[in-house]
């Protein structure tokens, strides 16, 4: 069963928090039409993310974070889409909590 520690910890990183914010609202996706996504919302609107800025994302996210967000059951995968699960959406929930009550500061480094 997953501890709230463990979902409070899958959510610290901010990359993580994009990718189960987009994963709640999107169809199932692939890994790297989620990594574009995630690559889009950390540059923002001013520029389009280059090939290897995604590139960067989809690494990370396969060897880091992705793992830690199936760990804590916040994501399920099959062999080609990632889908979000039941406890997605209750997470996200907890995150916007968290987000008004202590702002949307990076308390680490950890992307």
């Amino acid at each position: 069963m997953t501890t709230v520690a463990a979902i409070c910890d899958a959510l610290r990183a901010p990359r993580r928090q994009h990718t189960v914010r987009i994963l709640d609202v999107a169809e199932p996706l692939p890994v790297a039409d989620l990594a574009s996504r995630v690559a889009e919302r950390e540059v923002g609107p001013v520029h389009e993310p280059s090939p290897d800025e995604r590139r960067d994302v989809y690494v990370d996210l396969v060897h880091r974070h992705l793992p830690k967000l199936h760990a804590a059951a916040l994501l399920t995968c099959d062999d080609r889409r990632l889908y979000a699960t039941a406890r997605t959406t209750d997470a996200i929930r907890l995150l916007n909590v968290a987000t008004a009550l202590f702002g949307d500061r990076p308390r680490r480094t950890e992307r």
